[in-house]
């Protein structure tokens, strides 16, 4: 049985699209879940690459699909929104790289992912919410609504 994950994404990161949300709840499970595997004592080196390799992939597969939205929408910030889905992927690559230093530990690791995912939540509730602003006031014009509605639900499938 999949595990949900520890918090109400549904009141935190709603954005009215089914695909998208249904991703950032994917990804809040998947950082939950490396984190708490983290903290088993034989959790290894390929695990651990791996395991922020496949995060790392989704989280890039999910931006695309969310520019692809939001471009299609005509969203006025968008370019201040890529600018920081480029942000957290270099982030995380920069942390990905620290695996191979002297210095690296579990424990620096689980606080990253830890801050990651709080950085993510407040992404989702706040950057992606001025999307979502955008396009109720989009739908508020109803000449737009029909397009707009169902080429979200193929974009963000």
């Amino acid at each position: 049985m999949e595990q949900k994950p520890r918090i109400g994404l549904d009141y935190i990161a709603f954005t009215g699209i089914p695909g998208i949300d249904s991703q950032h709840s994917e990804l809040i499970f998947m950082l939950d879940a490396f984190t708490d595997n983290l903290k088993k004592d034989d959790t290894d080196a390929d695990f651990i690459y791996n395991s922020m390799d496949g995060i790392l992939s989704f989280m890039k597969s999910h931006f695309v699909t969310e520019e692809k939205l939001i471009e299609m929408m005509g969203f006025t910030k968008i370019t201040d929104h890529k600018a920081q889905h480029k942000e957290c992927i270099e982030l995380f690559l920069k942390e990905l790289k620290t695996l191979n230093e002297k210095d690296f530990t579990k424990a620096k690791l689980i606080q990253f992912i830890r801050a990651f995912r709080d950085t993510a939540i407040v992404h989702f509730s706040i950057s992606d919410g001025d999307y979502v602003n955008y396009m109720e006031k989009l739908l508020s014009g109803r000449g737009k609504r029909d397009s707009i509605v169902s080429n979200a639900r193929a974009v963000a499938v």
